[in-house]
């Protein structure tokens, strides 16, 4: 097979399909924890395909979970993000609003979120 009859067999899907599929729309979520050990909800939006989270801060580590309940008093699972470094997750396909919850030791920390659509 040549690789123009490869081309054509998935014509559509590369023009299109591809096209359709990718992330576009970013929105920007911002939450201060305003208080030390206080558990903080993230929603992402509905059709969220990726996103990145970070402490706006670079001093201090951060604990987030997919569980209400995991990271004011820290009970596992949770998820302890280190020092000045993001956390992302890519090629996700969220049909709903999707929580996650975030704590910090220290009070007066914002986590910064980029969400694509």
């Amino acid at each position: 097979m040549s690789i123009e009859e490869f081309r054509s067999l998935f014509k559509e899907e590369i023009e299109n399909g591809l096209s359709k599929k990718a992330a576009k729309k970013p929105q920007i979520i911002k939450k201060t924890m305003t208080l030390a050990d206080t558990e903080y909800e993230i929603a992402l939006p509905s059709k969220t395909k990726k996103f990145t989270m970070h402490m706006r801060e670079t001093d201090k580590e951060f604990r987030l979970a997919f569980e209400k309940g995991r990271v004011a008093d820290p009970k596992e699972p949770y998820f302890t993000v280190p020092t000045g470094t993001p956390y992302s997750e890519d090629d996700i396909k969220l049909d709903q609003i999707f929580k996650i919850y975030v704590a910090c030791a220290t009070a007066g920390k914002t986590i910064e979120v980029i969400a694509w659509r």
